[in-house]
């Protein structure tokens, strides 16, 4: 899959091999439609707001009375002093996942924080099937980025350490060397920075994942791996919830997202169908997408889609991915979101609009 195209061509396959939903069933009953009142941002304070008015319609709950890190995390291996050694000597590689084993681990460039901190820009997904959890790393990037920046330390000697959190919550330290999943053709298919050829932060904290599996575990391959397993890793909280597509209006899932956005929960969202036209771009289903506050004060909320493009009728759109969800019933019914606490990474949030960074 040297060419991003390959996952329009192959869309159908792509959704069948990592279904990235994150709704467990979805509503037939659409609720009425409200009057915006919240069509002016400034005027609302939804730091202070709640949607305890909405749980109601909520599904998927991750909760576990055993673990912070939520129940995809319960029962899991525990931590031995051996895979502490492992785990946090750089050198030991882990095997390559077995859903890219055509790949090999090979050199890549690093620039770790091409803008000074991380940016979602800089979050592509390319060969491995990961769509969701780099979205969660990229909604990271937007709402915490001095917490994703203090996640990785740089030794000095192209090798990086991740502080990260075991199935149980305790803190472990995850090395890894400046060797990326890469095709035959030398091309580095891990994710990547906007330009497809440099590794950053996070192509470093996509490796610790695959690193951190090959002891616990905890989803069968990173290829297809959920959001609501994605950010536990580094924040060490793993509550989580979802909106099935049709469940909310449009004003109420607007409202779902902004004050989720606002008090420091990550959102991930998706649509249940795909080739639907939103201006210009095509939605794509099976897949998930980091969603952000618009620039568009028109729009209920914009959604970035991980592979660092859009899909049109003409060909693929070079913008960063993002799309405008507007306030259309005919398109709001398709759109899921899942919410995610943000544990370590603290409620601080944002209801400032994601502005991308001049390239």
């Amino acid at each position: 899959m040297n060419d991003k195209k390959v996952y329009i061509v192959l869309i159908g396959l792509f959704i069948c091999l990592y279904s990235c939903s994150k709704s467990d069933n979805v509503s037939t009953t659409i609720p009425p439609v409200s009057p915006d009142t919240t069509r002016t941002s400034a005027k609302v304070n939804y730091k202070d707001s709640s949607i305890s008015d909405l749980m109601s319609s909520s599904s998927g709950s991750t909760y576990s009375s055993i673990t912070p890190m939520g129940k995809h995390f319960e029962n899991l291996h525990q931590t031995t002093e051996d895979d502490i050694e492992w785990l946090s000597t750089a050198s030991k590689e882990p095997p390559v996942p077995a859903s890219v084993s055509s790949l090999h681990w090979a050199t890549a460039h690093v620039n770790l924080f091409f803008y000074g901190k991380p940016d979602p820009i800089e979050v592509n997904q390319h060969s491995i099937g990961d769509c969701d959890g780099l979205a969660a790393l990229a909604c990271m990037a937007y709402e915490a980025p001095d917490f994703v920046k203090s996640l990785i330390k740089d030794n000095g000697d192209n090798t990086y350490s991740v502080s990260m959190y075991d199935p149980q919550a305790k803190k472990i330290n995850v090395s890894v060397t400046s060797k990326f999943l890469t095709g035959d053709d030398g091309k580095l298919k891990s994710c990547t920075g906007h330009d497809g050829t440099e590794a950053t932060w996070a192509t470093i904290l996509e490796k610790a994942i695959i690193k951190y599996n090959a002891i616990y575990k905890f989803v069968g391959d990173i290829g297809g791996i959920g959001s609501e397993y994605t950010t536990p890793l580094f924040t060490g909280q793993g509550n989580s919830f979802a909106f099935a597509p049709g469940s909310l209006n449009a004003q109420q899932l607007k409202k779902a997202v902004r004050v989720s956005l606002a008090k420091g929960q990550f959102v991930t969202g998706g649509f249940r169908k795909g080739n639907v036209s939103i201006g210009d771009v095509y939605t794509v289903t099976g897949h998930a997408y980091t969603v952000l506050v618009s620039l568009d004060s028109t729009s209920l909320f914009s959604m970035r889609n991980p592979w660092g493009f859009s899909p049109s009728p003409t060909g693929n759109i070079q913008n960063n991915g993002i799309l405008n969800v507007p306030n259309d019933n005919d398109i709001v019914p398709l759109v899921d979101v899942r919410i995610i606490d943000p544990g370590a990474a603290g409620s601080g949030g944002t209801s400032e609009p994601y502005k991308q960074p001049t390239l």
